[in-house]
Order: C-alpha cells, then sequence, then structure tokens
C-alpha cells in the first residue's frame, strides 16, 4: 500500500492522521528549507501522495514544481484557513484540475 502525507498547519492538517496518513506539522512562518527537506525526504521514502496546504506551498512553490513531471509523489495543494488572500482559491483549483485529468471533464 502506497504512503500519504500532509504537511501544513496543525489546525488543518491534524484531522488526516485519523485517516491514517503521516502528518507534518509546517506553518506560513516555517523555513522554507525545512520544508523542502520533508518534501525531498517523503520522496525518497516513495510516498504516493503529499497533500500540502496553499499557505506553506507558496514558500516552497519552486520545489512542488520540480516534482510536477515525476510519476509519484503526487503534490496536490489543499486549502486552508490562513486567511491570506495571496493564495486563497489555489488549493481549490488545483484540486479541480487533477480532478478533471483523472476523470477526463470537470465534475466539480
Amino acid at each position: 500500500m502506497h504512503k500519504i502525507a500532509v504537511i501544513g498547519e496543525m489546525d488543518n492538517v491534524y484531522g488526516f492522521r485519523g485517516l491514517g496518513f503521516e502528518v507534518f506539522i509546517y506553518d506560513e512562518s516555517s523555513e522554507p528549507e525545512d520544508v523542502i527537506k520533508c518534501i525531498n525526504r517523503l520522496f525518497c521514502e516513495k510516498y504516493a501522495i503529499i497533500y500540502i496546504t496553499e499557505s506553506v506551498a507558496k514558500g516552497v512553490a519552486g520545489e512542488i514544481l520540480s516534482y510536477q513531471d515525476q510519476k509519484m509523489p503526487a503534490i496536490v495543494l489543499i486549502p486552508g484557513d490562513s486567511g491570506d488572500k495571496f493564495c486563497a482559491g489555489n488549493g481549490d483549483l488545483n484540486l479541480r484540475k487533477l480532478v478533471e485529468k483523472a476523470v477526463g471533464s470537470d465534475i466539480l
């Protein structure tokens, strides 16, 4: 079975632990290098999916893009409640694009 990780703020991601996902707590004030190390470690450990809140992802966008053409892991932005208007909605848009790619049409 493939492993799934969730990276983000405690309030936004801790509930995923109950679903059996590995949870890694970072927030927008975390050092980008620490988040990048976490993503690289998850890649080396063969995680299939990495969910990351959009507020944490904006600090490591370049690293996320470097994995875009990889088969695994799929890095999926999820919306958070950080109140940051800069990244609001990018998680929804990204999720919509991934569903459309997988299903063949926009069902959301």
